[in-house]
């Protein structure tokens, strides 16, 4: 499903055009194209049903006249590839962060702080 985002991802980031959505009329996916981050699925910021519209209202008031007008998609959509980002770099550099966590308490067992990290990932 994700490959037919690649094109209109494509055309957007050709055009200079930030957000994307891809709709079959049941299900809404939005896009960032400029997203520096491996993977299509990664740079979905949401996707909803339609059955979901009332229960996700905010989501969809994004992308509203309003919404668009006073920068609350953009300022949405920046702090989720913040968050995206730093979730890429906690599991790229988990051998590093494990280590300095250990240095603050000598006594833990690095199989402790593994399971941590990557319980504190999962959740998020």
């Amino acid at each position: 499903e994700d490959r037919l985002a690649e094109q209109p991802i494509k055309y957007a980031n050709a055009e200079g055009v930030s957000w994307c959505v891809l709709t079959n009329g049941r299900e809404w996916r939005l896009y960032n194209a400029f997203w520096r981050i491996k993977g299509i699925d990664k740079k979905m910021l949401f996707r909803i049903s339609v059955d979901e519209f009332e229960s996700k209202l905010g989501k969809v008031m994004l992308l509203s006249k309003d919404s668009l007008e006073k920068g609350k998609l953009e300022e949405e959509g920046k702090l989720e590839y913040a968050r995206r980002m730093v979730l890429e770099w906690l599991r790229l550099e988990e051998n590093d962060v494990i280590r300095r966590v250990m240095k603050l308490d000598p006594s833990l067992k690095e199989e402790y702080v593994k399971r941590a990290l990557r319980r504190i990932l999962s959740a998020l």
